[in-house]
């Protein structure tokens, strides 16, 4: 977790600006902080959007570049990377003609460097990083800005997997907040000082780290960072073997994450709760845990590069490691007597119990292969024909791959047809609008556009297809998919390119979802076209 210098738009600075406009930019901007302090990213790249045009409608250059750069900060927050570096270049480049801006252009760079840090370009994260250390010294600027810049050198060596140099970076960040009187910055620091003694295994001296982060966490500090904290004193209070104190925190972090999106904090929140239920017993929050974090899991790598998500994959191995083996330990003492065999009896239940619910996914897996295959009508002709083929019941537990679900739909308030007139809804509006080429589109989103509750569209998704919202819309990404890599006029786009322009958020998230619906990479079912077009 960086400490980032949010650049706010204030008017005082400019001059011959109306007073109306500069009322309308200040309270827009107003709004939007709220937004982002409140981890709504997306709707705050909706607002500086807002921001920029109106900008750009009155002439007004200083509120236009902040309003770029604070919406590049929401876009690295969303993890969409390219395009944070993209409209933070854009900024620089506005800014070369500009004198007297030097604030802005090292703010722009700490949030740049903190962007490169996140796509493993180190490099370039340290020269940005320097370049302000120089802009800060040369133009007497604001010191909070060095907070920053060691905020990303600590980043850097800890990429690097030098933790105690990182330690002693993030401290020289804590101390300069401490002259600055800057309880935020004090904060963020103290925090990525916690995270290096985590790396270290030294789990006390992270607990007590934390302790003292979360009560300086002041009205100011974010959603995200608190959430944060709590994931590490969880993870802290795990490795000490405070299996029940370390619930709270984990709970209160997993809360906090699944509200506001925060994936890798909700994925971490789940393993750490999978691990810690199994100990204490509670297997049946153990599966719905470890389930969780698979999912989150996904979720949270395919927003990454490729070379960060390498890292993170051999983070999350290690930390597997510590964890069984925490696990073990737990475990020798309790496999005695009769109590061994009760536990060995509830382990086999869940073994059981998990085996079942993959061999039903798997039959769902075949069945939407089939659906794909059949190539003498749309998708949605096949959907329509599936939706009349299922007996629509508030009861039908035969095609859910968690068995709990039906739970949540019988007492539904829509009776048949009007489930029937949802679906037919549903299957217009993704064929008119075509929401699945966007890969950040959530069920929420969907939910907005067609006037549902989220509630209501999981209901109709899960009876009248027997699909969960991901399944769904994968389906219809595809068969875009497919049809791009049939066309003959498209022989020379990449296999990457295609799984982009089809809603894919990354090549692994395209292949793994293609393997699983076709049987096949997206490559060897184009090579295998090929083959039967020259036969």
């Amino acid at each position: 977790m960086n400490f980032v210098v949010h650049a706010q738009v204030s008017m005082v600075d400019t001059v011959d600006i109306q007073t109306p406009v500069r009322n309308v930019v200040n309270q827009l901007n107003k709004r939007a902080l709220l937004l982002f302090h409140e981890g709504k990213y997306k709707e705050y790249i909706k607002a500086m959007d807002s921001l920029e045009v109106l900008a750009d409608q009155n002439n007004l250059k200083i509120p236009k570049i902040r309003a770029i750069t604070q919406q590049a900060s929401a876009y690295q927050k969303i993890g969409a990377y390219k395009k944070s570096v993209s409209r933070y270049l854009e900024v620089l480049k506005i800014l070369e003609t500009e004198e007297q801006m030097y604030l802005d252009r090292a703010v722009v760079l700490v949030n740049l460097s903190n962007t490169y840090n996140s796509i493993v370009d180190t490099i370039n994260a340290k020269n940005a990083a320097q370049e302000v250390f120089a802009l800060q010294k040369e133009k007497n600027l604001t010191a909070l800005l060095n907070v920053s810049v060691y905020a990303t050198l600590g980043d850097v060596a800890l990429i690097n997997e030098n933790y105690t140099k990182a330690l002693e970076i993030y401290e020289k960040g804590k101390v300069l907040g401490e002259q600055l009187g800057n309880e935020q910055a004090v904060y963020l620091s103290l925090l990525n000082m916690a995270n290096c003694y985590l790396f270290l295994e030294m789990y006390e001296k992270a607990q007590e780290t934390i302790a003292i982060a979360l009560e300086l966490a002041t009205r100011d500090s974010s959603n995200e960072a608190i959430a944060l904290g709590n994931l590490y004193l969880g993870k802290a209070l795990f490795h000490v073997k405070k299996f029940v104190e370390a619930q709270a925190p984990l709970q209160k972090a997993k809360a906090l994450a699944i509200t506001n999106d925060y994936l890798e904090i909700k994925m971490y929140s789940h393993k750490y709760l999978a691990q810690l239920h199994e100990i204490l017993k509670n297997y049946e929050s153990a599966v719905k845990e470890h389930r969780a974090y698979e999912n989150s899991r996904e979720d949270y790598l395919s927003t990454l590069s490729s070379a960060k998500r390498f890292i993170v994959e051999k983070q999350l191995a290690e930390s597997t490691k510590i964890i069984e083996k925490q696990s073990q330990s737990i475990n020798q003492l309790l496999l005695y007597g009769i109590l061994a065999v009760s536990i060995v009896t509830i382990l086999l239940f869940v073994f059981i119990r998990k085996k079942k619910l993959i061999a039903r996914e798997h039959k769902l897996i075949l069945k939407d292969r089939a659906l794909l295959l059949d190539q003498n009508h749309t998708l949605k002709q096949k959907l329509t024909e599936l939706s009349r083929s299922r007996p629509i019941s508030e009861a039908d537990q035969t095609i859910f791959i968690d068995a709990e679900k039906p739970q949540k739909y019988r007492n539904s308030k829509l009776t048949i047809e009007e489930k029937r007139v949802r679906i037919h809804q549903i299957l217009e509006y993704m064929d008119d609008k075509k929401p699945y080429l966007d890969y950040e589109l959530k069920q929420s989103d969907m939910a907005n556009d067609l006037s549902l509750s989220v509630h209501v569209l999981s209901e109709v998704l899960n009876d009248g297809f027997g699909k969960n919202f991901s399944n769904f819309i994968n389906l219809y990404r595809i068969e875009e998919a497919k049809k791009l890599l049939e066309d003959p006029n498209e022989t020379q786009l990449k296999i990457e390119a295609i799984g982009y322009q089809s809603g894919f958020s990354s090549r692994t998230s395209f292949n793994r979802a293609f393997k699983k619906y076709v049987g096949q990479t997206p490559s060897e079912y184009r090579e295998a076209f090929d083959t039967i077009l020259l036969q």
